[in-house]
């Protein structure tokens, strides 16, 4: 019986590590949408998605992807539109569709407030397991906003993370 009450509580062990891991993911999940539906509203963009789907890839390249759709619209302007990833390749689970509206609102907003013949930058790299994307350009968007509202620190750039993949 000693042996029987040793593998009850082994096995009662796994289960609740089960249990707890599976709650961390939920929590993460839950998280990660709360952030997506915050970043969209902060950019005032409102989504038609009724059950997005979470796909695995490489960021990287969808990043890129995006940035690229914007190349035309900033060369009207002759605004300098580049992308430097630190990783070749980072893949990350997300849902595309939010990754694509939030990234590009962030692209679009530093295009309308940026002049003519001034830059735009896009980073990303990997930072405690989460990809993060970075939006800097010359414009007056943020810096002057929070400026204006007399904040101690003006930010210059946006940031979004995303959680890596364990695949």
């Amino acid at each position: 019986t000693g042996l029987n009450v040793t593998n009850i509580v082994k096995g009662y062990r796994e289960q609740r590590r089960g249990i707890v891991e599976m709650e961390q993911a939920n929590a993460k999940v839950r998280n990660y949408i709360s952030n997506i539906n915050y970043a969209l509203q902060v950019g005032g963009v409102r989504s038609a998605l009724r059950d997005p789907e979470w796909r695995t890839g490489d960021a990287v390249t969808f990043v890129r992807m995006v940035v690229e759709s914007y190349r035309d619209q900033c060369q009207e302007r002759h605004i300098e539109l580049t992308y430097a990833a630190s990783e070749p390749s980072v893949t990350i689970e997300t849902m595309p569709s939010y990754l694509k509206t939030i990234l590009g609102s962030y692209i679009e907003n530093a295009i309308n407030y940026s002049k003519d013949f001034s830059k735009i930058a896009v980073t990303s790299m990997v930072e405690n397991d989460c990809f993060v994307v970075k939006v800097s350009d010359d414009g007056i968007g943020i810096a002057a906003c929070l400026a204006l509202l007399e904040s101690e620190e003006p930010m210059g750039k946006i940031e979004c993370l995303f959680t890596i993949s364990e695949e």
